[in-house]
């Protein structure tokens, strides 16, 4: 069978769901092209070691991903049967490490969920919650409105003048949002009639900010220089730091104490291993293959 052939009778199979020829182990086979056969235990396998529980159910969901993973699976056994010369006895021991490695992964996995499961998460969550307060506190905020008068063409001393008098009529009452819409000169004022609404601190200019946070509520600024300009502020409310209520943080905390748990869990497996006194270290067979490594490279 031509591959391009096999490939549509695999699209085929795939796409309509209709069940590809089983071999005598009743492993269906997807693809096959000369000496390779991709099988449905082969596309199961690199399913389940390569994608996330997520994954697995979008893939399982999608003949077009499905038939993706054949092809890849195809691709890389068609490359691997172009090669020529090759070191077994070096692939035989990178696959006996890769297995090591993999199940060294897996024993750490099994401890860490092993530990994890025991854990109270609501409980101690919550200790944690009480214990760090300062860690789930809101940001201070404040709500403030704001007269801008820009230099321009003006002299830095008529901007500053204008400033103060228009905070003067502020302060003798006039309203300060019909004072905004006569005299500012921030484009949003159209909009928003000077009032910025509801920031923290850093979201402004450095300048802005600082005064706006250091005032009362109520209270009318001094005029407040910044590269924009000179500003008159109105400081319409502050918002102190404030506890997060539990359950809005309860997830974050249960995630982040985990994630800790399970990184020194594996640490300490890690110092266990490493703390084994009784392996027996032929150091002068390390000591011959520096010698050796040495008069090969000066040779």
């Amino acid at each position: 069978m031509g591959c391009r052939v096999l490939w549509l009778l695999v699209a085929v199979m795939l796409l309509s769901g209709v069940p590809a020829l089983a071999e005598p182990d009743d492993d269906v086979v997807l693809a096959e092209y000369e000496s390779i056969r991709i099988t449905q235990e082969d596309v199961e396998r690199y399913i389940k070691f390569r994608l996330s529980s997520k994954q697995r159910q979008e893939v399982y969901s999608s003949p077009e991903q499905l038939l993706k993973i054949v092809q890849n699976l195809f691709m890389i056994s068609y490359l691997a049967s172009q090669v020529g010369e090759y070191d077994e006895a070096q692939l035989d021991w990178q696959m006996r490490y890769q297995r090591n490695s993999w199940l060294a992964g897996r024993a750490q996995d099994d401890v860490v969920r092993a530990a994890l499961a025991d854990v109270e998460w609501d409980a101690y969550a919550r200790e944690v919650y009480i214990a760090e307060t300062d860690k789930y506190l809101t940001k201070p905020k404040v709500d403030a409105a704001h007269i801008l008068i820009e230099v321009g063409d003006r002299s830095p001393n008529d901007a500053l003048e204008l400033a103060r008098s228009v905070r003067a009529k502020a302060l003798a009452g006039q309203d300060f949002a019909a004072l905004a819409k006569r005299y500012s000169e921030d484009p949003s004022v159209e909009k928003n009639n000077g009032n910025l609404g509801v920031f923290m601190a850093g979201q402004m200019v450095e300048e802005f900010s600082r005064a706006a946070f250091a005032m009362d509520e109520g209270e009318i600024s001094e005029p407040i220089k910044t590269k924009f300009g000179y500003h008159v502020i109105k400081l319409n409310k502050k918002y102190p730091a404030a506890r997060k209520p539990f359950d809005e943080v309860k997830d974050d905390i249960i995630r982040e104490v985990s994630a800790d748990m399970a990184a020194k869990t594996r640490e300490r497996l890690v110092v266990e291993a490493r703390s084994v006194t009784d392996v027996d270290i032929n150091h002068d067979a390390l000591q011959a293959m520096v010698t050796d490594n040495t008069k090969g490279q000066s040779q």
